[in-house]
């Protein structure tokens, strides 16, 4: 190998360490100043309320009980709010190209089709208007 190579080969890989970095600042910064959710913050409030074991086992596979204490919470109970959020948000990220919009239509989805109960037992109306 020519020095030439082996010194070009060394800088690449400084420049590639470099941009890892400033990749890793970068997202941290974005992590920890990006507004949260709604449903990021009743998240949040729950791990506060220190739920143990298999509470919290259940939460993350099924979010049906985090749907019914935001209805509750923050829709009123009205399941009509909800779908306007949703298809809001969704009209906001298509037209204006709203990057909190489809942050929020992305997690009203997620945490949709993360309930497993709600569209059997409580819930039906709402996933049947959806």
């Amino acid at each position: 190998m020519e020095i030439g190579s082996i010194y070009q080969i060394t800088l690449q890989r400084a420049l590639l360490n470099e941009l890892v970095e400033l990749i890793v600042a970068c997202w941290e910064w974005m992590v920890t100043n990006t507004p949260k959710t709604e449903m990021e913050k009743a998240l949040d409030g729950q791990m506060k309320s220190r739920i143990h074991g298999q509470e919290l086992t259940s939460l993350n596979i099924d979010k049906t009980q985090l749907l019914e204490s935001l209805l509750i919470k923050d829709y009123g109970g009205s399941e009509d709010v909800l779908l306007g959020e949703l298809q809001f948000a969704f009209i906001a990220f298509l037209m204006g190209q709203s990057l909190v919009g489809f942050l929020q239509w992305k997690a009203l989805v997620n945490l949709l089709f993360g309930c497993i109960e709600a569209p059997f037992r409580t819930r039906t109306q709402l996933f049947t208007m959806w």
